[in-house]
């Protein structure tokens, strides 16, 4: 059944990314827990961000690199998900720095689906490219130092702008 409110869509690509994360490092839902109480956290506090953006700014709602910068602002603020000790004692080696970052990669993974939302609905089916020698300093910055979401925007403002051929020479 697709979405019928800003939320529940919301709610939805936070889900995705969410799945995508388990399957991407082979991963099961008894491996990560998602705290649900803290979801609504999140939720509330990017909505609050939002109603103050629009009081101020006299705009309607945030674009897809703001809802993509104050998401993952939240998601890596309040940490959400969590590894269960299972996880980390049963992953293999290469598994294991991913298991660390859970919370920054799925909240860039959030910020993907919402830009590459936008994207698809104007036709366009490329998705954002981050340069391999980008990654892990942007979850390092995530993870360990305070961003807030307008410089996050602005990185996703370049990252959507980006051009294949460009991000091809970058790597």
């Amino acid at each position: 059944m697709p979405p019928t409110s800003y939320k529940e869509v919301i709610i939805n690509i936070i889900e995705k990314s969410y799945n995508l994360y388990l399957k991407s490092f082979r991963l099961e839902e008894k491996d990560i827990h998602c705290n649900e109480y803290l979801i609504n956290e999140v939720l509330n506090r990017y909505f609050m961000d939002q109603d103050r953006f629009q009081m101020f700014h006299d705009s309607k709602l945030f674009d897809c690199h703001k809802m993509a910068s104050y998401l993952t602002y939240w998601i890596c603020k309040i940490k959400p998900f969590s590894i269960t000790s299972d996880a980390y004692i049963d992953s293999d080696a290469d598994k294991k720095p991913a298991l660390y970052i859970v919370n920054e990669v799925i909240s860039f993974f959030v910020a993907v689906g919402c830009i590459n939302a936008k994207r698809i609905k104007s036709g366009d089916e490329l998705g954002i490219f981050m340069p391999r020698h980008v990654i892990q300093p942007f979850f390092y910055t995530l993870r360990y130092r305070y961003i807030n979401p307008d410089p996050l925007a602005i990185i996703y403002y370049f990252l959507d702008d980006m051009k294949i051929e460009e991000a091809k020479a970058l790597l």
